[in-house]
């Protein structure tokens, strides 16, 4: 996608807000078959603002769907979980 970062922008931008308002919890779902470098920026930066709110003590679960067959997706998910420092829930599309 050109200018991935217009397209995620408000959906961070709504991110920040609601933990800020200190809602409770915060549920992040991703189904996604293709991530770009831009895109996969964009996913960290949701995903630093997911761990900063349960650090604060909050509920926050992230569930990541996949295809079984592209365990290249897998791979990329375990990169956000370490690079983020927050745990991500994969399950398999079937």
């Amino acid at each position: 996608m050109e200018e991935t970062y217009k397209f995620y922008l408000p959906l961070l931008e709504w991110i920040k807000n609601y933990t800020s308002e200190n809602r409770e919890p915060l549920n992040l779902v991703f189904k996604l078959i293709y991530l770009n470098t831009s895109t996969s920026k964009c996913i960290l930066d949701m995903l630093e603002v997911a761990r900063d709110y349960k650090e604060k003590g909050k509920n926050v679960e992230i569930d990541w769907y996949f295809d079984p067959e592209d365990p290249d997706m897998v791979d990329e998910v375990e990169d956000f979980e370490a690079e983020a420092g927050i745990d991500i829930n994969l399950i398999e599309i079937k």
